[in-house]
C-alpha cells in the first residue's frame, strides 16, 4: 500500500502588522538584538514564513510589513528615481544619520530589489545601506536609524522605497553542506524518517514540500546538523514548536545510544522546492525559476552537434531541455539507437492535451505507431535557444563589423598622415576579420536548424517505483533515425567525457581527497555504467550550466507532493496512477573542499547524464533542489541549485520491463529490453544497428 497524498490545507489569513518590542537594551543573544532593532522577537505562535526568517535574523532591519528573506537580486535603480534622490542628497544624508547613531557604515546604496518568481518579489526601489555589525554593539541603533532615514522619506514623499540595514557578511544565508553515508546523525534520521513525515504532513499538509538532513549555514567550518525542511513561500505556522517536535524526534533516538549527543540537531524551514523545470516558454508552464524563461547561445558551439550534453526541444514547444547521452536500445533482436533525456523534457507541448495526459499516465509505449500523439518529434537545439543563437549571431557580426570599420578608418589616416601603424594594427585587423567570417559561417549554418533527430520511442511517464518511500522515475528513450551519422562509432564519438581542462574547477581533487583518475581526462566516449555512490564525486554536463561537478549526499531527499504516479510493480507489470504523497530522489551538492558554493544545474540541464570519477555513467539528472534562502553563485548572480538524480540502475531496470513484449495474460514472451553503450565497431544492417554491450 502506499501512503496517500497529504492533506489538502484551507489558506490561513496573512498575519496582520509586525508588533513592536519596547526599547530596552538587552545582551547580545540573537533574540534579545532582535528585540533591540525594535521588531518583534517573539518567535511562538503562528505567523508567515517571511515573518520567521525576518524574525530569526539578528543582522537586518527592513520597514517592509513582510519582508522578503534574503538573498535577492539587486540591481540599477531607475536613472530618473536616481536624479531625484540625489537632488536632495539622499546618500550624504543616509550616511549621517547612521554614523551619528553609532553604527559603522560600508556603503550606501541606491538599488532596485526583486526575487523573481516569488511571491511579493516583483522589483521595488531600496535604500540598501551595508554596516558592520558586531556582537558588541547595542543594535537598537539599527532601528533607530532606519526610523530616521523613513521619516526623511516620507517629507519627500518617497515613501514607497523600501529601506534596509544589514550586515551581509553575518547574514544568514543558508548554504547546504552534504554528509557522509555514515554519519551517525544521517542514520539516526533514516530511522526516524517515518516519524518525521507523519508530523510534517499532520501539521504542514500540503505546504511542505522536502526535508533532508543537511549540514546548514554560510560557511562549512561553523556549519550545523539541521532537519532542512523547505516549504511553500506562502505557508504559515508556528514554526518554533515544530521546530521543537522535530528536536525532540531526533534527541529521542540519538539518546538511545549516545545521550551526551542530545540537543546538537536542530531544524530549519525555508521557502523551497523541487523543480523540474524544462525552460518552457511562460504560456505554455508555469515558470518555476527566473533562468527557465531564459534561452541559450549556441554561437560558439555549432560544429558536431548533437552530442552529449547539447539542447534539445520539442518541436511544437519553446523550452527545452539536455541530450544525456547516445545508446543503444535492444529488444529482442533488434537495436535501436538513440539517446536518454527526461521524459518531461520530451513530453506533448501544454496545449496537446490530451496527448500529454496519456504520455504522463502511461508513458511512451515502444508498440505504439510512430505517428502516435504521444511520440513526441525531438529536434536539436530548443526553439528558444536557436531564436537566442541568431540573435547572438548578428549582434557579434554587428559588433566586428563596426570595431573593423573603425580600425580601417584609423588605419587610412594613419596612412594619409604619413605616420607608421602600431604593431597592434594589423594584428587586431586579421582578429577581427578571422572572426567576422567564423561568424558568418556560423550565421549560414543557423539556416539548417532545427535539425530533427528523430522521435521519442519510450519513456516512463511520470511513475515512481514500488516502495514505501519510493524513487522517482522520469526517462525518455528518443531514437536517432533522423541523424545523417548513426553507427556505433558515430554516436560513441558523440559521447565524448571532458578533458582535463574541461573539468577545470570541477576537477575530483577541488572535491574530495581522491587520487585523480586518467580515464576522466582524455576526452574518450563513456563505456561503462556505474553507481551512484553516496558520499562520492560525480559530474555532469548540461544544456545550461555545462560541466559542473559536486558530492552525492549520504541520504535521500523526500519530496512530498500530491501527484498522480504510475507504480512499476516487482513483476514488471504497470500499475494504473494512483496518488502519492512522497518520494525519495538522490542529491549532488557542488560544494568544494575551498571556496564557495556554486549552482550544480539550473533550468535547462534537465536529462544530463551524470559521471563518476571513473567516467562511468551512474545517474540521470531530472530535477533541481531549490531553497529560496540558498546563497547566490558570484558568477552567474543567480540562486544555487543542487541536482536531483535519478540512478542509472533504476532507468535500466525499467526500460528493461517497459519495453518487455507480454501476452494477454501479462506473461513476458521475450527477455526483457535492455540499453547498450555504443562499440567500437561499426556493424550496419538494414533498419537496425548492432552495439557491443557493456
Amino acid at each position: 500500500m502506499f501512503p496517500l497524498g497529504p492533506r489538502t490545507r484551507l489558506p490561513r489569513p496573512l498575519p496582520e502588522t509586525r508588533p513592536t518590542s519596547p526599547e530596552q537594551p538587552e545582551p547580545g543573544s540573537p533574540r534579545k538584538r532582535r528585540r533591540q532593532l525594535e521588531t518583534s522577537v517573539d518567535n511562538a505562535g503562528t505567523m508567515h514564513i517571511n515573518t520567521y526568517l525576518y524574525r530569526t535574523e539578528a543582522y537586518r532591519s527592513c520597514n517592509e510589513k513582510l519582508p522578503l528573506p534574503p538573498p535577492y537580486v539587486l540591481t540599477s535603480m531607475d536613472a530618473r528615481l536616481v536624479s531625484r534622490l540625489n537632488s536632495i542628497n539622499l546618500k550624504a544624508t543616509v550616511q549621517s544619520i547612521v554614523t551619528s547613531h553609532g553604527v559603522q557604515l560600508r556603503y550606501v546604496a541606491y538599488r532596485t530589489r526583486s526575487k523573481p518568481t516569488y511571491p511579493g518579489g516583483k522589483p521595488k526601489p531600496m535604500i540598501h545601506v551595508n554596516v558592520l555589525g558586531p556582537d558588541n554593539l547595542t543594535m537598537k541603533q539599527w532601528g533607530a536609524a532606519r526610523r530616521e532615514i523613513e521619516r526623511v522619506l516620507d517629507h519627500n514623499r518617497l515613501d514607497d522605497i523600501c529601506i534596509e540595514i544589514i550586515d551581509e557578511s553575518r547574514a544568514l544565508i543558508r548554504s547546504v553542506f552534504p554528509l557522509p553515508p555514515d554519519d551517525f546523525f544521517l542514520k539516526v534520521s533514516e530511522t526516524v524518517q517515518p516519524r518525521i513525515l507523519d508530523l510534517l504532513d499532520d501539521i504542514l499538509g500540503s505546504d511542505w514540500t522536502t526535508v533532508c538532513l543537511f549540514k546548514v549555514r554560510m560557511r562549512r567550518d561553523d556549519a550545523e546538523y539541521c532537519v532542512f525542511v523547505t516549504v511553500e513561500p506562502w505557508a504559515i505556522e508556528d514554526w518554533q514548536t515544530l521546530q521543537f517536535r522535530i528536536k525532540a524526534i531526533m534527541d529521542s533516538e540519538v539518546i538511545k545510544t549516545q545521550p551526551h549527543q542530545t540537543g546538537i540537531v536542530r531544524a530549519d524551514f525555508v521557502p523551497g522546492k523541487m523543480s523540474q523545470s524544462t525552460g518552457r516558454a511562460p504560456g505554455e508552464s508555469r515558470p518555476e525559476s527566473p533562468q527557465e524563461t531564459n534561452a541559450k547561445s549556441f554561437a560558439d558551439d555549432l560544429a558536431g552537434q548533437p552530442k552529449l550534453g547539447t539542447s534539445i526541444g520539442v518541436r511544437e514547444s519553446e523550452g527545452g531541455g539536455t541530450l544525456g547521452g547516445f545508446f543503444g536500445l535492444q529488444v529482442g533482436d533488434r537495436t535501436y539507437p538513440g539517446f536518454l533525456t527526461n521524459h518531461h523534457v520530451i513530453a506533448p507541448a501544454e496545449h496537446q492535451v490530451e496527448a500529454l495526459k496519456a504520455a504522463n499516465r502511461w508513458g511512451v509505449r515502444l508498440q505504439a505507431a510512430i505517428d502516435h500523439p504521444t511520440k513526441t518529434a525531438i529536434q536539436y537545439f530548443a526553439n528558444k535557444d536557436i531564436a537566442e543563437t541568431k540573435r547572438d549571431i548578428e549582434a557579434k557580426l554587428a559588433n566586428y563589423a563596426a570595431d573593423l570599420r573603425e580600425l580601417n578608418e584609423n588605419i587610412s589616416q594613419r596612412e594619409a598622415a604619413g605616420l607608421e601603424l602600431k604593431p597592434y594594427m594589423p594584428t587586431v585587423r586579421k582578429s577581427l576579420t578571422d572572426s567576422g567570417q567564423r561568424y558568418a559561417r556560423a550565421q549560414q549554418h543557423t539556416a539548417t536548424l532545427p535539425q530533427q533527430i528523430g522521435h521519442t520511442m519510450v519513456s516512463s511517464g511520470k511513475a515512481i517505483t514500488d516502495e514505501k518511500v519510493p524513487w522517482f522515475i522520469d526517462w525518455a528513450f528518443v531514437s536517432a533515425e533522423k541523424l545523417p551519422h548513426s553507427t556505433p562509432a558515430a554516436l560513441a564519438e558523440k559521447n565524448k567525457l571532458p578533458t582535463l581542462e574541461e573539468l577545470g574547477e570541477s576537477r575530483p581533487e577541488t572535491y574530495i581527497k581522491h587520487e585523480f583518475y586518467a580515464r576522466v581526462t582524455n576526452a574518450r566516449p563513456f563505456d561503462g555504467f556505474g553507481r551512484l555512490k553516496k558520499g562520492a564525486w560525480f559530474f555532469k554536463k548540461g544544456r545550461t550550466t555545462g560541466i559542473t561537478a559536486g558530492i552525492c549526499h549520504g541520504t535521500a531527499v523526500i519530496v512530498n507532493f500530491s501527484d498522480q504516479r504510475a507504480v512499476l510493480m516487482p513483476d514488471g507489470t504497470l500499475t494504473a496512477p494512483r496518488n502519492v504523497g512522497h518520494a525519495k530522489a538522490a542529491m549532488i551538492v557542488n560544494q568544494g573542499l575551498k571556496g564557495p558554493q556554486r549552482a550544480f544545474c539550473k533550468a535547462g540541464d534537465a536529462g544530463a547524464l551524470v559521471f563518476d570519477i571513473q567516467g562511468l555513467c551512474c545517474g540521470l539528472l531530472f530535477a533541481s533542489y531549490d531553497a529560496s534562502t540558498s546563497p547566490i553563485d558570484e558568477f552567474t548572480g543567480d540562486i544555487i541549485h543542487s541536482g536531483l538524480v535519478l540512478p542509472i540502475s533504476l532507468v535500466r531496470q525499467w526500460i528493461g520491463q517497459q519495453t518487455q513484449r507480454r501476452d494477454g495474460a501479462g506473461q513476458p514472451t521475450e527477455p526483457a529490453g535492455e540499453l547498450l553503450i555504443p562499440g567500437d565497431v561499426d556493424m550496419v544492417r538494414t533498419f537496425f544497428f548492432q552495439f557491443r554491450k557493456s
